[in-house]
């Protein structure tokens, strides 16, 4: 048979555990809505050539899925007498383009639009140094679109303009921790060359043309675009398309991924700690160090796909942070003779939408801490713990009614966060459990909720 202080243990651990499901059963929390596309403008993508083999002028009007799929059969837009409208051109510019979390090179360089633009895959950036000659822009987007029954309905943009001339492109693939600042500092010096981008960090390196005859990959990896411009001979070709919405349609581009932070070269001592603050939200994390590694923990609550490590020289993890909440990284070595350690973090806003904390959870949630930090903290001292308890809970009728208030379901990431909180008092609680003053303090918990 279990004793009476066993019995009055657990009997006040159920109270402290009620607590924390009473402080559960709150509203699920506000999805943020995406915002509605304005439908009364058109709205229009540019994309590079290098995806869309053997389009040109000629396919002026034809109609294209949302995800840029030529619609077979369906009727053109236009006229076929309408002659196109031709805008001679002859400016040269240079733009780098980056793409996070691209799969691969090619889908990188095929999907750089303009509004479109990130594939969530793997943690890897592609950045694209392109230099091209616009010598002439054809379009037919003067004259308003013949839409009639038989447009499909999946059909949302057409074709509206193509842009004739020559173009050379740079791409490098890397993993984006740590080497993206370096890379991305040789593009912007303008006179990058091939082979130095790739003996200079541990990217894939691939040169593209279009419009230029003779392209050798060999001979035009030691130069730098400027000069591969100049050594060509050119034979101006589409390099550019345009795709416009149809009259009547929207389209609502995948969210792109937004760095939080991006931080190379971060020193910490040995048993130091950096802390980086973060808002509510899904995030992937990736760190490296060196050279011994680091432990990555989080204050807040943050749900991770992978639990966390001991000490480790990388660690890449997708979490939901449900509150604000601190990401703090240690070198955990505590002689006071190691090395310090050298810690590239990248964190990334995903455009997944959760569900977080609303204000009544989280006020809820800050008095539970409180709670489970009083209970924990004294549970060498159970006349102290009895005397912080009843301190917290005479400033807190409002929270305890707060959580009678609501009795929805709730949501199972808080319920997990308030067991652990729970399994964090049961010593504690085990050790005061013949203490009248601590057993009154959950007493009057369990009455204010009632």
């Amino acid at each position: 048979m279990a004793s009476r202080l066993d019995l009055l243990g657990r009997r006040w651990m159920t109270v402290a555990f009620g607590v924390a499901l009473a402080i559960v059963p709150l509203s699920a929390g506000t999805k943020l809505a995406a915002a509605e596309p304005e439908r009364a403008k058109p709205q229009s993508v540019q994309v590079l050539a290098y995806g869309f083999p053997g389009i040109d002028e000629r396919d002026l009007g034809v109609m294209f899925t949302a995800d840029l799929q030529r619609v077979e059969g369906s009727p053109r837009l236009f006229d076929d007498k309408l002659p196109p409208k031709r805008v001679t051109r002859n400016a040269l510019d240079k733009q780098l383009f980056r793409a996070s979390e691209t799969k691969t090179v090619d889908a990188g360089a095929q999907f750089l639009f303009v509004g479109l633009g990130i594939q969530q895959t793997d943690s890897r950036d592609a950045l694209v140094f392109h230099s091209r000659m616009v010598k002439e822009v054809i379009t037919l987007d003067s004259a308003a679109p013949r839409l009639s029954n038989a447009v499909p309905s999946d059909a949302v943009f057409y074709l509206s303009e193509v842009h004739i001339g020559t173009t050379v492109d740079l791409t490098a693939e890397v993993d984006y921790v740590g080497a993206t600042r370096q890379l991305s500092l040789l593009f912007t010096q303008g006179s990058v060359r091939a082979k130095d981008v790739q003996a200079k960090t541990s990217s894939r390196v691939q040169l593209r043309a279009l419009g230029l005859t003779d392209f050798s990959g060999d001979g035009a990896f030691a130069m730098t675009l400027d000069e591969i411009r100049s050594s060509f001979r050119s034979d101006p070709a589409p390099i550019e398309l345009v795709f416009r919405t149809l009259p009547g349609k929207s389209y609502e581009p995948p969210k792109k991924i937004e760095r939080e932070i991006d931080d190379a070269g971060v020193k910490i001592g040995e048993g130091k700690t950096h802390d980086w603050r973060l808002p509510p939200g899904k995030y992937k994390v990736i760190g490296a160090s060196s050279p011994n590694g680091v432990t990555a923990a989080w204050s807040g609550i943050a749900g991770c796909d992978r639990a966390a490590q001991s000490e480790t020289r990388r660690f890449e993890t997708t979490c939901s942070v449900r509150t604000a909440a601190t990401l703090t990284i240690k070198n955990p070595t505590g002689w006071g003779l190691g090395p310090e350690e050298k810690v590239d973090l990248v964190v990334a806003r995903l455009p997944e939408q959760i569900e977080v904390a609303d204000a009544d959870q989280q006020k809820l949630i800050k008095w539970f801490d409180r709670l489970v930090v009083t209970t924990v903290g004294n549970s060498n001292n159970c006349n102290n713990m009895a005397a912080g308890l009843h301190s917290l809970i005479d400033g807190s009728s409002d929270v305890l009614e707060l959580a009678r208030r609501h009795d929805e379901k709730s949501p199972a990431w808080l319920t997990a966060y308030l067991n652990e909180g729970a399994k964090k008092m049961t010593p504690a609680l085990q050790k005061c459990a013949s203490n009248a003053s601590v057993k009154a303090a959950f007493d009057r918990i369990a009455a204010k909720k009632r």
